[in-house]
């Protein structure tokens, strides 16, 4: 979950959002506040997708591990 939870921080920073919470094995980014966004939604449909690259990129996680996306 380490290289999980790097993969999606990095990601929801870069796109200048902010992480509210872990959820158990989940991640809460919020795009908007504290600081205002031109375009949050935007900026969360690139945060999960830069995700999945970064998460993709990795050589250290198990055969079969994946992970899902929801926004909101």
């Amino acid at each position: 979950l380490t290289a999980y939870f790097e993969s999606f921080g990095s990601a929801i920073s870069t796109e200048g959002g902010v992480i509210d919470k872990f959820l158990g094995d989940g991640v809460m980014g919020l795009f908007n506040a504290p600081g205002k966004i031109e375009f949050p939604a935007k900026a969360a449909c690139a945060a999960a997708l830069r995700g999945f690259e970064n998460f993709a990129d990795r050589k250290d996680m198990p055969e079969g591990f994946s992970v899902r996306v929801g926004l909101h």
